[in-house]
């Protein structure tokens, strides 16, 4: 691994918002929403939790 690789992340990082997976947060929304892959691919990921965390809110709406 090459050390820019390690910086791929990092504005999220710094915002504390990292998911463990991003194919998991895509699939999350896809599920609730309907939406495919290709439009997420240009989310970044703090666009992508946010939507995440829509999806969520959804699927588990609070009692």
């Amino acid at each position: 691994m090459r050390r820019r690789d390690l910086q791929f992340f990092a504005t999220e990082a710094a915002e504390g918002v990292i998911p463990r997976r991003v194919e998991d947060a895509m699939a999350d929304i896809a599920v609730i929403f309907h939406w495919s892959p290709q439009a997420m691919a240009d989310m970044s990921i703090s666009e992508l939790m946010e939507w995440r965390e829509q999806a969520r809110k959804r699927h588990e709406p609070e009692e």
